[in-house]
């Protein structure tokens, strides 16, 4: 990625150019990337749209009425060659190509109090969406193809599901208060594990919050007040605990299971619990490939090896107050704090550090552009940056 050398924080660092830069919307949904477009719903001189803008040059392709827009949020998701749609009530299809609309069904029964809880994602699964309820652990499973409800489980669970992942043929739907796995073709229940803290999870803010190794019999990684849990996919049984002194992020793969917590960075053997390793104290990690992961210290970021903790790269940056991870996807990590926002990316023998944020216009005053970001989307290549000043940037 170009740039020209910046000294940030006392760190040296490259600010990241991007392609293109976007102020034109007011954004009500995250962006999502697929076939050459960036998509969103988003508000533009008083019309509130699905919007398609080319990704190679921040051009709108086409735009769509929605039809009905709810108050709140809209979750918005790329299915094949399709966009997906969700407000409180409703789900619409629109192709990804034209913008037609495909159709719109009512996923909510009207007159009833539960609703859509668009500020968790959906999941999907081959020709099915699946969105959490508002309320409850509610999970609604949504024909992709035709917009028909499938089913919907009990709304008899934990309050506002924080993760919806599938794994298997299972639906796992994760709160403050239990996990909860139901079928992928039916909903039924299968089991759910009870969070004994009835607090929200003390953890620092990651993509996905429920993790899967696929081997050693599958194991669901879920975090419990200061306890991080392996649990087993199949039967919800508990394979092993592990507490922890601070805000807790974890990674890993099929055999190792890395957490950290600010005091710590452990791997866990995925199997039985035990450590395999001790490393230095870092404040998050997160997985970088399919057997590495970053881990976020005091000053630098690493790339360790899963299985035994090496240290295989690492890079000098600082992040202060309000640590979070926004993305990890394909060797590339977006991480940031209150101000800034860094994209980490590793090529398997060196870390390189860039600034990203909001790109006011070269005669602006940038002491009133607001450079933290609030969502990415990324499918690889493009990464698309929600600046929260309202700035669309995209990089390559």
């Amino acid at each position: 990625m170009p740039g020209v050398a910046a000294l940030l924080m006392g760190c040296q660092v490259t600010e990241a150019k991007p392609v293109w830069s976007n102020r034109d919307f007011m954004l009500r949904s995250p962006a999502a990337v697929g076939a050459g477009v960036v998509v969103f719903v988003g508000t533009k001189d008083g019309a509130t749209k699905v919007w398609a803008l080319g990704a190679s040059d921040g051009a709108v392709r086409w735009s769509a009425d929605l039809g009905r827009t709810a108050d709140g949020g809209l979750a918005l998701t790329v299915v094949g060659d399709q966009v997906l749609v969700a407000d409180d009530q409703t789900v619409s299809a629109f192709e990804l190509a034209s913008g037609a609309r495909r159709w719109g069904t009512r996923a909510v029964t009207p007159g009833t109090v539960d609703g859509i809880y668009t500020l968790t994602p959906p999941a999907t699964a081959p020709g099915k969406l699946l969105l959490a309820g508002k309320l409850w652990s509610r999970v609604m499973a949504v024909n992709a193809a035709t917009g028909e409800v499938l089913w919907r489980t009990p709304a008899n669970g934990h309050d506002q599901p924080q993760v919806l992942a599938v794994r298997g043929d299972a639906v796992l739907s994760y709160g403050y208060e239990d996990v909860v796995a139901s079928g992928l073709g039916d909903g039924v229940e299968r089991w759910r594990v009870a969070l004994s803290s009835g607090a929200r999870p003390a953890m620092t803010p990651l993509v996905d919050s429920v993790r899967l190794g696929a081997g050693h019999g599958e194991l669901v990684v879920a975090v419990d007040g200061s306890t991080v849990l392996g649990l087993e996919r199949a039967t919800g049984k508990e394979r092993w605990r592990y507490q922890t002194k601070g805000p807790i992020s974890f990674a890993g793969d099929a055999t190792t299971v890395v957490i950290a917590d600010g005091n710590h960075t452990i791997g866990i053997d995925a199997t039985s619990g035990k450590a395999r390793w001790n490393g230095d104290a870092s404040r998050a990690v997160t997985a970088l490939d399919g057997n590495t992961s970053l881990a976020i210290g005091s000053g630098k970021v690493m790339a360790l090896g899963n299985s035994d903790g090496k240290v295989l790269a690492s890079a000098s940056v600082d992040v202060a107050e309000g640590l979070q991870i926004l993305s990890a996807q394909a060797g590339k990590v977006v991480f940031g704090d209150l101000g800034h926002t860094f994209l980490a990316s590793f090529d398997g023998k060196k870390i390189t550090i860039a600034r990203i944020g909001d790109h006011p216009p070269a005669l602006a005053d940038r002491r009133f552009a607001d450079v933290q970001t609030v969502d990415v989307a990324s499918d690889g290549a493009t990464l698309v940056t929600h600046a929260k000043s309202g700035a669309l940037n995209l990089y390559r």
